[in-house]
């Protein structure tokens, strides 16, 4: 599903929280924007995708490749803009993901309902 340009807080962390999506320049540079930080368009690599494979969001990559932002690429960039440091390390990304997002939150002092 893509994002759009100007996402709401809520979307940007749900974005971040992902540990295993690749997102377009567009919508890393949407979610840099939601949560206040510069969008470095240094970010985005071309990647490619194995034949047949099934794209989990809006990315999709033909042979010659697409400009994308890997999410966890883009939630350490975010951290380090904001100062956050994560203070747990888990063995899977997705869980370092949500509990990274979990703090970038409460850094930015949003309410549980934001």
């Amino acid at each position: 599903m893509p994002y759009k340009m100007n996402m709401a807080i809520r979307e940007a962390l749900d974005c971040l929280g992902d540990g295993h999506a690749l997102w377009s320049p567009e919508t890393a540079e949407a979610v840099c924007k939601a949560v206040g930080v510069s969008w470095d368009k240094r970010l985005a690599k071309k990647m490619y995708s194995q034949r047949g494979s099934n794209p989990k969001f809006n990315i999709y990559m033909d042979e010659e490749g697409s400009m994308a932002v890997d999410s966890s690429r883009l939630r350490y960039y975010v951290m380090g803009k904001l100062g956050v440091s994560s203070d747990r390390h888990f063995y899977g990304r997705g869980k370092q993901a949500l509990h990274d997002a979990q703090q970038i939150k409460e850094k930015l002092k949003l309410q549980n309902n934001q």
